[in-house]
């Protein structure tokens, strides 16, 4: 068992931005995006609830 633990990666908010609006631009779903770039599509949804409220406050 040792030697295997995944270590954890860290997302700038730039990547973030970018990867909850990508669903959009692009139509692909959250599994689709996720499977591209190797994140489970839970992180992706935590993200663009982070995100989304953000976007209320400059007004988009």
């Amino acid at each position: 068992m040792f030697g295997h633990e995944k270590t954890r990666r860290k997302f700038s908010s730039a990547f973030k931005t970018k990867i909850v609006l990508k669903p959009i631009k692009e139509c692909n779903t959250l599994v689709e995006l996720a499977k591209q770039i190797d994140l489970h599509p839970k992180q992706i949804s935590i993200w663009k609830k982070e995100f989304l409220p953000e976007l209320g406050k400059v007004g988009l």
